[in-house]
C-alpha cells in the first residue's frame, strides 16, 4: 500500500483545461465531465513511501472523434494540462 495515490480529472474543452473530480487519499470531489469536452486525461499523484519522491504520470481516458476540434484544442492550449511539479525529498 502506498502512502498516498491520488489521481485528478482534466477536460481539455474548446475553451481550455478544466479541473475535473479529485479522487484524493480519503475522500472524492466529484465535478460534471463538461459537455463540450474533447479530450479527458488524468493525473495520477503517487507516494510509495515516507521517504520517496513523488511519482506523477498523466493517462488519456478518452478522446472526441471530432479530431479536428481535438487537433485544434491541442494546439492552442497544449497537449496536457499544467500541473503541480512533482513533491520531491530534500537532500543533502
Amino acid at each position: 500500500m502506498s502512502l498516498s495515490s491520488e489521481h485528478f480529472d482534466h477536460h481539455l474543452t474548446p475553451t481550455g483545461w478544466v479541473l475535473g473530480t479529485e479522487h484524493l487519499d480519503f475522500c472524492t470531489n466529484k465535478v460534471e465531465i463538461p459537455e463540450d469536452a474533447l479530450l479527458t486525461v488524468q493525473e495520477h499523484r503517487k507516494i510509495s513511501h515516507w521517504m520517496a519522491d513523488e511519482d506523477v504520470w498523466i493517462t488519456e481516458m478518452w478522446r472526441s472523434n471530432d479530431t479536428e476540434a481535438v487537433d485544434a484544442a491541442i494546439a492552442k492550449f497544449g497537449p496536457r494540462p499544467h500541473v503541480q511539479p512533482p513533491f520531491t525529498q530534500k537532500r543533502p
